[in-house]
């Protein structure tokens, strides 16, 4: 009776931290709609880190399942980009360039191609913008190639 009651509750315990998490990307996918609906990036900058805490928090939790870790992980990719958007926005395109790669690096990891697509599309628009021409073609047609792979 006691291993029941044990297990049982293990059990609960279980399913009470999956649910959380199932909930917590929920809450992921609204602090992107609201980050993709504000214009002002001295705003929006606040909410992705709030986005990139709840990726952290859960990622960091033994109990996630690999999809839930791929989905966590799509989103910590997605709050890197963003943090790169903001430097690029705020003059810094050099700080973009490096939040960019960290978005890209994730995104490879997972293979979520369209996270690959924007990173080396981010880096190319961030090289071009401190007038390294070369390089940002370079990027922009890794870019390319990946959207060509897509189809």
């Amino acid at each position: 009776m006691f291993s029941t009651f044990c297990f049982g509750k293990k059990e609960r315990e279980y399913n009470s931290a999956l649910h959380k998490l199932a909930a917590d990307t929920n809450i992921c996918a609204k602090l992107i709609e609201k980050i993709d609906a504000e214009n002002d990036h001295t705003i929006w900058i606040k909410t992705n880190l709030q986005l990139l805490q709840y990726c952290d928090e859960n990622l960091s939790n033994k109990n996630i399942d690999n999809a839930l870790r791929q989905t966590f992980l799509t989103y910590k990719s997605t709050a890197f980009s963003n943090y790169g958007a903001y430097y690029v926005y705020s003059d810094n395109p050099i700080g973009g360039i490096e939040y960019y790669r960290k978005g890209l690096q994730i995104a490879k990891q997972i293979n979520f191609n369209y996270g690959i697509v924007l990173g080396y599309q981010n880096i190319g628009t961030a090289k071009d913008r401190i007038g390294e021409l070369d390089s940002a073609i370079y990027y922009l047609k890794i870019a390319f190639s990946y959207c060509k792979k897509e189809q």
